[in-house]
This record gives C-alpha cells, structure tokens and sequence, in this order.
C-alpha cells in the first residue's frame, strides 16, 4: 500500500487528504501516521524530495 501513495504522492496532484481517501482511510491522519511508520517521512516532506529529484 506504501507504494501505491508513494506513487500518488510523486505522480498526481491530489492533496494529500484525497489521497488519503482514495487509500481507504477515514482521515487523513491516519493515512499520515501510516506513512510516517513505513517511510520515516510525512507525506509532504516525501512529496518535495521526489519533486525535486526530479528537476
């Protein structure tokens, strides 16, 4: 699942609480805390390291 919104996170421009409800969690927190645990990362951090590789 880590994949999937690591996929999102670096390839769509949905907010992070859309992508929290399209992965299946009832609040965007959760989505986060999940994240947190398997990246060592929040979300938006992952998402501007990626963006900026990619420039």
């Amino acid at each position: 699942m880590s994949f999937r919104i690591k996929r999102l996170l670096t390839f769509s421009h949905y907010s992070i609480t859309d992508i929290s409800l399209k992965m299946g969690f009832h609040e965007a927190t959760n989505m986060i805390r999940f994240f947190r645990r398997h990246t060592r990362l929040l979300p938006k951090e992952f998402r501007q390291v990626r963006r900026q590789n990619d420039d």
